[in-house]
């Protein structure tokens, strides 16, 4: 284990965690929409995320995970579901790595590490075969990261906008 783990440790994350993970969910979004001009939010994306959260944090094809702190305030999450890939692909269970966000200044301490850890465990409980995630093109420091945690690219994703604007 990281030697810095002492001053933080991971939980599975419970509903009155909401207000924190929203925050970091939020952050990670901006943090996105920032790296890519291509990524835009629905103007009630954050409302209904956040609403989702308190149905999905209870849910057993959900996995929410957070990073907290030694006086117990949450420094990072991760949040996976379970699915079946597309039909073209085996159709076997894996576990969807759908956000994961460590607050900046816990970055670099083996949180990231030990979230995805947390997920990878969770993900063999349910007997999942793998995980699988997307990360966003630009998102330069990624490809690293995830590199480190024993992922490697499989396919690509590509977008062509149809119209000058974005708006909804």
């Amino acid at each position: 284990m990281n030697e810095q783990a002492s001053s933080w440790h991971v939980r599975v994350a419970v509903r009155e965690d909401q207000t924190a993970i929203c925050r970091f969910w939020w952050a990670l979004m901006e943090e996105q929409m920032a790296s890519d001009p291509e990524l835009w939010l629905a103007c009630d994306a954050r409302e209904r995320w956040c609403r989702g959260f308190v149905t999905d944090v209870r849910s057993s094809i959900h996995a929410f995970y957070v990073a907290e702190d030694a006086a117990g305030s949450v420094v990072g999450f991760a949040h996976a579901y379970l699915m079946y890939p597309p039909p073209l692909y085996a159709q076997e269970l894996e576990a969807f790595l759908a956000e994961i966000y460590v607050e900046p200044s816990w970055r670099g301490k083996g949180v990231g590490h030990a979230l995805v850890e947390q997920i990878r465990q969770w993900a063999l409980s349910k007997q999942a075969k793998r995980v699988r995630l997307e990360v966003l093109a630009r998102n330069e420091k990624a490809p690293h990261f995830w590199n480190r945690e024993g992922f490697r690219p499989f396919s690509i994703l590509a977008i062509q906008p149809l119209s000058g604007n974005r708006k909804d």
